[in-house]
């Protein structure tokens, strides 16, 4: 029996299994003289047992298939989401500086520093520091180099504190008035969560945030959480979430889709009352942008019909196997 392949962009075969437990089924049936109208019942049954685990773990191969990259955070990927990074930034940062005097930030996976050039663009006098993991050309960042330091935020968050080549004073006993961190805690593993979510609690009382919701995709996400998951993680170091951006930025289409799903303020108890009016969101809502879920309906239906022609054209050709096999016997 011809060996069965199919691929989605580069993933391991989804049908080879598939094709290696019908032939040891077919061999088995014609050693001990099976009808062929046996075997084809036999494989409806495999068929239809197959189908339900492959439809369960569908969302799983969707995001593999969606999102797959070969080259994690090189200039390519930081070229794709510049322009939108720093639109973005633009629209949510006012609602920011509405509360606070914004006098100096640290970006924690800063990229190339598209929301730091926003708040020098907003606020020529605010002192900007970028850190981040990744090593792309100078050229592409939107601050200056002596604004911006490599660092492995895999480390230990005291660490990273103690290591920093910039500390200003932040006004209060935290070295930065704001420090943000947008669309970077879900790149890290699990077991760095409560590390990252520390260190930022270290740089400053206020902490403009975002992750990747569940499903999101993305490139390298591999710890995609619900905003509560994160709440508690602040929760922990007597931060409170305010969950007053999001809807006020919702309809605003110069803003990215995942900024304006997953933007939230986190503040330290003792910080509350900058923002007067604001109540607190123990457990901010986990919501899906309607931007999203159209693009994520429109692939997975796309994807769906190709599956069922390419499944629809193995099972032809293997439903003629055995009739072929028994003509030779």
């Amino acid at each position: 029996m011809a060996k069965l392949v199919y691929r989605f962009r580069g993933s391991e075969s989804l049908f080879a299994p598939l094709a290696r437990t019908y032939s040891r089924f077919l061999e088995s049936n014609l050693r001990f003289g099976v009808a062929a109208s046996g075997t084809r019942f036999g494989l409806a049954h495999f068929l239809y047992i197959y189908g339900i685990i492959f439809c369960y773990n569908m969302p799983h191969f969707t995001q593999r298939i969606i999102m797959q990259s070969t080259h994690i955070y090189d200039e390519a990927f930081y070229n794709a989401q510049m322009k939108g990074s720093y639109e973005s930034a633009l629209g949510i940062l006012p609602y920011v500086q509405k509360y606070i005097d914004v006098k100096s930030v640290i970006d924690v996976g800063c990229g190339v520093g598209t929301w730091l050039k926003a708040w020098q663009d907003m606020k020529p006098d605010t002192k900007v520091f970028g850190i981040d993991g990744n090593s792309v050309d100078h050229s592409l960042f939107f601050i200056p180099t002596e604004c911006y330091q490599r660092v492995d935020l895999t480390q230990d968050s005291q660490q990273i504190l103690q290591n920093l080549s910039f500390k200003p004073n932040g006004g209060g006993v935290k070295p930065f008035s704001l420090a943000q961190s947008l669309e970077v805690a879900e790149h890290f593993d699990a077991q760095y969560a409560k590390n990252f979510i520390t260190l930022l609690t270290f740089l400053s009382d206020v902490v403009l945030f975002s992750a990747a919701i569940p499903h999101q995709g993305g490139t390298h996400h591999v710890n995609e959480q619900p905003p509560a998951y994160w709440a508690e993680l602040f929760a922990q170091h007597d931060y409170v979430c305010l969950d007053y951006i999001r809807m006020q930025v919702w309809h605003n289409p110069k803003i990215e889709s995942w900024y304006r799903q997953n933007t939230l303020v986190f503040v330290h108890k003792r910080q509350l009352e900058h923002f007067e009016g604001i109540a607190p969101t123990p457990i901010p809502p986990y919501i899906v942008h309607p931007e999203l879920w159209e693009i994520y309906t429109k692939e997975l239906e796309r994807l769906k019909k190709k599956l069922i022609f390419r499944i629809s054209t193995i099972i032809k050709r293997i439903l003629k196997a055995p009739i072929k096999i028994l003509k030779k016997i």
